[in-house]
């Protein structure tokens, strides 16, 4: 009977004493842990796998811009869209006033367009908005002499060219043999690409057959004011003529 107690009493002590290192070695392990997280924060990705761990998940971070995108905005690389304009075209008056004395019309005389005084006879273009020198399209126009240009000479003797109708030219090219609407023999070399805008302003460059780039100042004759002159040799011009008035060209809605 006394061996029974002894043995049962000695296996509570065992178990006891078993618990008990169990709940030591319990406790050092969450410490170690514990200090293992902490070891951990502020770790990149590389420190993390060097040292055995895997890599942090990734945090979703909060970026103020991605709420201030406007619904269906579109993406800042889209290409250039062309809007549809008519021409003004616009003289300086007395007292820095200025009139206006039409609209580059689709009317024609001898293939070269003229001015008419209503915007409803105005002739409707695409103007892109991008760098010049650019095309600018004829609304409507059809077959390959579709660009509002200029024509001039087989040379460079003449004083200005005219606006027509033309097949499309490279920008930077000089003027080329590539049928335009003017009937002129003179007027057979023409170029597309001589636009560019200044806010609303429409200017245009003629560039000669040597190369040379010339700007073009824009006049009209009193005595003919149907047509407009793209000069690009003014003091010729200005020195044989007795009735001309400089002009600028605005571009305007179409409606």
């Amino acid at each position: 009977m006394v061996s029974f107690r002894t043995a049962f009493v000695s296996r509570l002590l065992v178990a006891a004493l078993l618990a008990f290192l169990l709940g030591v070695v319990d406790a050092r392990f969450h410490r170690r842990a514990e200090g293992g997280a902490a070891d951990l924060q502020g770790l990149t990705n590389a420190e993390r796998l060097a040292r055995g761990y895997p890599p942090e998940k990734p945090k979703r971070l909060f970026h103020p811009s991605n709420t201030l995108v406007a619904r269906g905005a579109k993406p800042s690389g889209q290409p250039p869209r062309n809007e549809k304009r008519c021409i003004k075209v616009i003289k300086k008056g007395k007292r820095n006033g200025f009139e206006v004395i039409g609209y580059i019309s689709h009317s024609m005389e001898a293939g070269i367009y003229q001015i008419k005084n209503k915007k409803r006879d105005c002739l409707a273009v695409r103007v892109p908005n991008t760098d010049g020198p650019f095309d600018i399209s004829i609304e409507g126009a059809n077959g390959h002499m579709k660009y509002l240009g200029l024509a001039g000479g087989s040379n460079d003797s003449l004083q200005a060219s005219y606006l027509v109708k033309t097949a499309q030219t490279p920008a930077g090219s000089t003027p080329k043999k590539v049928g335009n609407s003017a009937n002129d023999s003179q007027l057979r070399f023409s170029e597309s690409a001589v636009w560019s805008t200044t806010g609303n302003k429409l200017k245009s460059v003629w560039k000669r057959h040597n190369g040379q780039v010339a700007e073009i100042r824009t006049f009209i004759k009193s005595s003919n004011d149907d047509f407009i002159y793209f000069v690009h040799k003014v003091d010729e011009f200005t020195k044989s003529q007795r009735d001309e008035y400089e002009v600028w060209l605005e571009l305007v809605d179409s409606n």
